[in-house]
């Protein structure tokens, strides 16, 4: 019995049905690219956040602690060079031209913040240095927070290069010269804005020195009377005021009191990499300690009767010293507390308190130095010989330890205070809380945010210049006049810009440059309605917000930019 012919599929069929199939399955593998794409970018999102939120928790913690009888600095910057804003890229495969003149990147701000903090009772502030012995390490309950973009040192090809040996007195290098600074061409991991580092740098203020100090039985592993017998006696083992702890220390928080005299170096147990000039630099990311208080800074500023860098005077302007101060103890010359010096000085020292290099407008962008890692992984012989500062190829083996240890910390210290990796824009602005009174205005009932002009692509202004006869600036009922006067009785009022914003008094800062500084009183107040007259001193109110925002590069795609903003409270002042 003969079976029915089966029909099979021909060729074209075949072939059609393989098509369909690979159509279905490219559809489908778009479908699950797409989820998989929305997915991944949820996590990226989420990422973020959380990491944000961190920051965020840090940054809160460090406000809430502001020290109400310090100070606070605010330093904002466009960052540019003499041509104008640099348009900086985000790497160099970045193409983007959100302005269209052709060239890759946008301005980006560079700003700083520094102040004063105090930590809850039982709790203190310690350097972030590796110490020589754990029982002498710097503690205090208070200390300078600063935050601000970090810099990178040029690579070396020599190995005794400060690239690789950091010098405690370094300086940015070539601070003179944009292309070394951020944004500049001439270091790569600082010309491109998600290579940039954040940093949250805290300086432990120590104090006076200790000089009933008492050392631990042993350093190191070695007795501690071998290691004074090897050092040549018990004195460079002691505090003083550049020695904390066995620690490097700061005679001070300002620029000005980093100059050391030569004659200080010979109490101090580090013996390479000494200063060649008379200077410990805050900026060589080697120092997060300082010989002194919120108390005796205050003291400088409020009642210090010169400028920095400037020859110490009497209180009636006659010269002390008509030569620059090379003695940190003779501060003290300058010191009449009775007559409370004018703004102008008042700027400068607060402004001297920020730890950048940034002391003139030739050097705008110079910061802290940093590294994401130490520069020199092995550490050879040569410790002992090579880079101190003595040539004794046969030096005490004691001495010898003591060097690497010291050395080693120094590495440590270069990425101690990083914060913020792929950070590409941080921008600080402040509020008095005013809002937006002007009838008409789109943005009638906002707060009104202090700074570099700012705006958001639909016109509204983000940040705006202090000027309390600006009814942009600030409300008319808070305005005044230019000496800050208002009705007697006045629970608040708008200070003159004189006073927040020092522009003319710090020298001839470009246009990118805002700097606010807030103290204790205003010398030249005047709240009596008579104009011209001179009755202060008087308040000098401090910002009740504080608003960062902050731009971070995606680490898996750093031409992919995520912005997240947060706004902090001021802890209030007692009145004047």
């Amino acid at each position: 019995m003969s079976r029915p012919a089966v029909r099979a599929f021909t060729l074209l069929e075949i072939v059609a049905a393989v098509a369909v199939v690979a159509l279905i399955a490219v559809g489908l593998a778009g479908i699950f690219g797409s989820i998989g794409d929305t997915v991944a970018a949820g996590q990226r999102v989420r990422a973020l956040n959380e990491y944000a939120a961190m920051v965020e928790a840090r940054m809160r913690e460090d406000f809430s602690r502001m020290a109400p009888d310090g100070f606070l600095v605010i330093r904002q910057e466009q960052l540019r060079d003499s041509s104008g804003p640099l348009q900086i890229a985000l790497s160099p495969d970045d193409a983007s031209d959100p302005d269209g003149d052709g060239n890759p990147g946008r301005p980006r701000r560079a700003d700083e913040i520094a102040f004063f903090v105090r930590a809850p009772a039982g709790e203190s502030y310690t350097s972030a240095r590796r110490p020589l012995s754990p029982e002498l390490t710097p503690r205090s309950s208070e200390a300078r927070v600063y935050y601000g973009f970090g810099e990178r040192w040029p690579r070396a090809t020599v190995a005794f290069d400060p690239y690789y040996i950091p010098q405690i007195n370094a300086d940015t290098p070539n601070s003179t010269l944009a292309a070394f600074r951020l944004g500049g061409d001439a270091v790569p991991e600082n010309r491109f804005a998600s290579n940039w580092h954040l940093l949250r740098h805290v300086t432990v203020l120590a104090g006076n020195p200790n000089s009933a100090q008492r050392l631990p039985s042993t350093l190191l592993g070695f007795p501690t009377a071998d290691v004074e017998a090897a050092l040549g006696g018990r004195a460079r083992l002691q505090d003083s005021d550049r020695q904390i702890g066995l620690m490097p220390a700061l005679d001070g928080v300002f620029l000005e009191s980093e100059r050391i005299r030569p004659a200080d170096e010979a109490g101090l147990l580090r013996r390479f990499a000494l200063p060649a000039t008379p200077y410990y630099r805050v900026a060589s990311g080697l120092l997060d300690v300082a010989t002194t208080s919120i108390a005796e800074t205050r003291a400088v500023v409020n009642s210090f009767v010169r400028t920095p860098g400037g020859p110490i005077a009497n209180s009636n302007g006659s010269p002390v010293l008509n030569t620059v101060r090379n003695d940190p103890e003779q501060v003290l010359l300058g010191i009449d507390s009775s007559i409370p010096p004018p703004r102008v000085w008042m700027h400068q020292w607060m402004v001297w308190m920020l730890p950048s290099f940034v002391q003139s407008s030739q050097q705008m962008g110079a910061r802290i130095r940093y590294e994401p890692h130490p520069t020199r992984m092995f550490i050879g012989s040569e410790v002992g010989s090579g880079f101190a500062d003595h040539t004794d190829s046969n030096a005490h083996p004691i001495l010898d330890v003591f060097d690497r240890a010291i050395f080693e910390a120094d590495q440590e210290m270069l990425s101690a205070h990083n914060f913020v990796p792929r950070c590409t824009e941080f921008i600080v602005e402040w509020s008095y809380g005013y809002t937006v009174q002007t009838a008409g205005d789109p943005q009638f009932g906002e707060l009104i945010w202090y700074g570099l002009d700012r705006r958001a692509p639909n016109g509204h202004r983000l940040g705006v210049e202090y000027d309390e006869g600006d009814p942009r600036s600030v409300p008319p009922t808070r305005a005044g006049d230019r000496r800050g006067n208002l009705p007697a009785g006045h629970p608040d009022y708008a200070p003159p810009r004189e006073l927040v914003n020092p522009v003319n008094n710090l020298g001839n800062y470009p246009p990118n440059v805002r700097i606010f500084a807030f103290g204790q009183f205003d010398p030249e107040a005047d709240l009596d309605g008579t104009a011209g007259s001179l009755t202060g001193p008087g308040p000098w109110p401090w910002p009740k917000l504080i608003r960062v925002t902050m731009s971070i590069a995606d680490p898996t795609d750093p031409e992919l930019e995520s912005t997240f903003q947060a706004t902090f409270e001021v802890p209030q002042r007692p009145a004047y």
